[in-house]
C-alpha cells in the first residue's frame, strides 16, 4: 500500500513526466506513470483494443503497482475533469493511498486546471522549477 501519492498534472507538454521524475528522485520513491503504460500497450496491440479500454487498463497497471509499494509515489496521467478525479479517486483507492497531493503544471496557457480533489501545490511550468520549495511546500501537505 502506497502511504502516500503525489499526483503530478498538467497540459501536454507542460513538464509533468520530467517533474515526476524528479520529484521521484529527490523523494527516493518511484515514479509511475499511466501515460507511459498506455502508449507502451498502444504500440503492442495497435487499433484492436478501443482507446478507452486502453486507458482503463493503463490506470489499472499504474495504481495496482501503487498498491505494491510500501511509502510514497509520484503518480502521472493525462486525467482531467469530473472524469479525471473518478479515475484518480478509484486508482487511489485501489493503491490503498490515505493521503495525496497533487502538484499541477502550470503551463500558463489556461489550458488545463488542476483535478483538485486533493490539496494543490502548484509548479511553474514556464521555467524551471524550485524543487527546495516545491518538495516544502508538498511535505507541509503531509504533515
Amino acid at each position: 500500500m502506497a502511504s502516500v501519492a503525489i499526483l503530478v498534472t498538467g497540459s501536454t507538454d507542460s513538464g509533468t513526466t520530467a517533474l515526476a521524475r524528479t520529484l521521484a528522485a529527490v523523494l527516493g520513491c518511484p515514479a509511475l506513470s499511466a501515460d507511459a503504460v498506455r502508449a507502451t500497450l498502444a504500440d503492442q496491440v495497435g487499433p484492436m483494443v478501443p482507446a478507452d479500454r486502453l486507458d482503463a487498463v493503463a490506470d489499472e497497471a499504474t495504481w495496482s503497482t501503487a498498491a505494491e509499494l510500501e511509502a510514497g509515489v509520484v503518480v502521472t496521467g493525462s486525467w482531467t475533469g469530473e472524469e479525471g478525479v473518478a479515475r484518480v479517486t478509484a486508482g487511489l483507492a485501489r493503491a490503498g493511498s490515505p493521503r495525496t497531493v497533487e502538484v499541477w503544471c502550470d503551463a500558463g496557457d489556461g489550458a488545463t486546471a488542476p483535478l483538485g480533489a486533493w490539496p494543490v501545490v502548484r509548479a511553474d511550468a514556464t521555467g524551471e522549477a524550485d524543487l527546495d520549495a516545491l518538495v516544502t511546500e508538498i511535505g507541509a501537505h503531509f504533515s
